[in-house]
């Protein structure tokens, strides 16, 4: 069975305020993204989710290949996964 894990973008991959910040401007944290790209050998898929709306999805996409976020999938909106990493549950340094 494939596992899956979720990893939130704002304040999660990303420093500062991130509710005041258009998507150009958020600042990676370069060590989240180093854990997170690890959870590729644990995990078979790798999600980025957001609670920004959709027609910024290539976008944050870009962003993210920008900054060398290793993901299978980005989506807009919560998703079904085993596990979830987010500011507001289990936080990055938790991995």
């Amino acid at each position: 069975m494939s596992k899956t894990v979720c990893v939130d973008l704002d304040g999660t991959l990303t420093l500062g305020d991130h509710s005041l910040i258009h998507y150009l401007q958020m600042k990676p944290d370069r060590e989240a993204i180093r854990k997170v790209n690890q959870l590729k050998a644990v995990y078979d898929d790798v999600i980025i989710y957001t609670a920004r709306p959709k027609w910024e999805h290539g976008r944050i996409a870009n962003w993210l290949e920008e900054n060398g976020v290793d993901f299978d999938a980005l989506i807009c909106g919560k998703v079904r996964a085993d596990e979830y990493i987010d500011n507001n549950s289990k936080r990055v340094d938790e991995i």
